[in-house]
């Protein structure tokens, strides 16, 4: 095995990649959340946050990168417009809501 105690510097690389791996794509899972990528609450398809992962949030975070990093407000704040006029679609909706 790649952990054998005869390969002591193989086993540390090996796992270090793997928590880096792991560290990378929970954060684009995070942004993915945070940018409404996926619904913030109920089911979601890992299908799509495995394509997200791969093809959106790599580009999002170029086009993004100075807002994020330097105008986080104004970058929450576009966010949170997006939520308002989703819920105001779902509310205005016929059919959806009844009250």
């Amino acid at each position: 095995a790649w952990l054998d105690a005869r390969r002591p510097g193989l086993a540390r690389p090996v796992l270090s990649l793997c928590l880096a791996l792991l560290v990378l794509w929970n954060a684009g899972f995070v942004f993915q959340w945070a940018a409404n990528l996926i619904p913030n609450r109920g089911p979601i398809s890992f299908a799509e946050v495995a394509r997200n992962q791969v093809a959106v949030v790599p580009a999002m975070l170029v086009r993004n990168a100075v807002p994020i990093l330097l105008d986080r407000g104004s970058f929450v704040e576009a966010i949170e417009k997006d939520d308002l006029r989703e819920l105001e679609e779902l509310v205005l909706r016929p059919g959806v809501c009844k009250g």
